[in-house]
């Protein structure tokens, strides 16, 4: 059996790129990263919701958004893992999930004033700094994944209009490449 020892300057490389393997992240990581937090705080929220606005006269209103919005953003947390999936798809759903935040925002803000100016018909429990905070937080978190989607779609789209070979970005593919090439 004969074996074969890779150059010099071809183990320095197949080195120094599975030497960085943890180091870099691919966007797929990073786009399920964020949604995933989007499901912390939508989830979070929830929980804030049942405690601290249960009478309020439009609590009944707020139970179905919050569930919106979070059924949304599990979706979006799935879609995120797909490698299938489409990156319009979760934009569109990210676009979505962002105008129902804003008007979950607005809702609050009215059941706070209400409460406020009508304190024997609704009340609410304890302070709600966190959840502004949160509510904050949320928007921010959609907001962000949604410049890595729009990101990631205009690099797509830059490397399909210029016919461009799909670079290879995943360091164990390159790793692996490099080998194949050497074995010949």
């Amino acid at each position: 059996m004969k074996t074969r020892s890779l150059p010099i300057p071809a183990a320095a490389a197949v080195a120094l790129l599975t030497s960085t393997l943890g180091a870099t992240a691919s966007p797929g990581q990073s786009l399920s990263a964020h949604a995933h937090r989007i499901v912390e705080i939508a989830d979070d929220l929830a929980h804030e919701f049942r405690l601290r606005y249960r009478h309020t006269r439009g609590y009944r209103h707020l139970v179905p958004d919050i569930s919106e919005i979070q059924d949304r953003a599990h979706h979006i947390d799935r879609l995120s893992h797909d490698c299938r999936a489409s990156l319009h798809h979760i934009q569109v759903d990210l676009r979505e999930l962002d105008n129902l935040t804003h008007h979950l925002h607005e809702v609050v803000e009215e059941l706070e004033h209400h409460a406020r100016h009508h304190p024997g018909h609704s009340h609410i429990h304890g302070p709600t700094c966190h959840v502004h905070r949160s509510l904050d937080a949320l928007k921010d978190s959609i907001h962000a994944m949604e410049l890595l989607v729009e990101d990631l779609r205009a690099s797509h789209h830059h490397r399909q209009d210029h016919h461009h070979r799909p670079v290879a970005s995943d360091p164990i593919r390159i790793v692996a490449t490099l080998l194949w090439a050497l074995a010949d």
